[in-house]
């Protein structure tokens, strides 16, 4: 084969092989983030690179074949790597990353999340965060609670700056205007959402009937983002633990009754977890002052798991 020959050759086979952009293009459709499907801007010196190495491969070919017959059958390019060869540290270094940007968001930088919620209905909260009755229609910090449509009004002003999750059972406080149309799915579950804002402060009202569930998280409008960007409907082997410590009658106005033990345990019976109940300080099964339950309200367990129940004296 003279040197035209050789000329016609790579020419054939150039027409055949993808160019650089091709190149980058199939290296960005197969390479997006686990999260957010975006590709990153690291990536386009790597495939400029490889787009480069695809052209000294191609003529290569056509020198391996001097002396040859030609082939009829165009040049094969492999191709770039996969995102399915990312290896786990890869992915659990992403996963880091996220949550410690949305514990930043969340105001608390350096701290773990954890998933609260009520039965198979969630989402992601600093660890630092505990549950609690607020006395006041409005709390004063951030953090989660339970409520059944009771509070007693207080003369007191929410910090804009704090974020809350309100969990609610819908059957206990019926449906209100601010509740959203359900015509979204939450992994085949259908649930609604709806966002208002009022004086500077965003709150999302999520409801999932099936579930007997409406959440509503209120704060600055990115740290909402994040709270309802984590929502998710657990598996079937894990649940919720139940708010066993408000009563749905009773009680002095304003506020909720402490439900009987037999309720407690009902409660969670019914979302497929035990109770152990005791007794401290002098309190019956008839009297006490204090309910204390451990793993708290809210924490994510596995179906079957025991519950304490301590009710505690004064």
């Amino acid at each position: 084969m003279n040197d035209d020959d050789l000329r016609r050759r790579l020419d054939d086979l150039a027409a055949h092989a993808p160019d650089g952009d091709e190149l980058r293009r199939r290296w960005a459709a197969a390479a997006p983030t686990r999260r957010t499907r975006a590709v990153s801007r690291r990536v386009a010196p790597v495939a400029a690179v490889l787009a480069a190495a695809a052209v000294v491969a191609v003529a290569a070919v056509g020198l391996a074949s001097r002396g040859g017959v030609p082939s009829t059958e165009p040049p094969q390019v492999a191709a770039p790597p996969s995102a399915a060869d990312a290896t786990p540290e890869d992915d659990a270094r992403v996963a880091e990353r996220d949550e410690a940007a949305a514990a930043r968001v969340l105001g608390a930088p350096g701290v773990a999340l954890r998933e609260v919620g009520r039965g198979r209905v969630v989402v992601s909260v600093p660890d630092t965060w505990r549950w609690e009755a607020p006395r006041c229609d409005e709390p004063l910090h951030s953090g989660y609670f339970f409520s059944v449509g009771i509070f007693k009004a207080c003369a007191v002003q929410r910090p804009p700056t704090i974020t809350t999750v309100r969990i609610d059972s819908l059957a206990a406080t019926g449906t209100t205007q601010d509740d959203p149309p359900v015509d979204a799915s939450l992994d085949g579950v259908p649930y609604g959402q709806v966002r208002s804002t009022v004086d500077g402060v965003t709150q999302d009202v999520v409801v999932v009937p099936q579930e007997d569930v409406r959440l509503l998280v209120k704060g600055p409008a990115e740290a909402v983002d994040v709270v309802v960007g984590s929502l998710r409907l657990l598996p079937t082997d894990e649940v919720a633990v139940p708010q066993v410590t408000l009563g749905m009658r009773g009680g002095k106005k304003g506020y909720a009754a402490m439900p009987r033990p037999r309720e407690m345990q009902e409660r969670l019976t019914r979302v497929g977890l035990r109770a152990e109940v005791r007794t401290t300080g002098g309190a019956t099964l008839a009297a006490y002052d204090e309910v204390r339950v451990s793993p708290a309200p809210g924490t994510v367990v596995p179906v079957g798991t025991v519950v304490r129940i301590e009710l505690a004296g004064s």
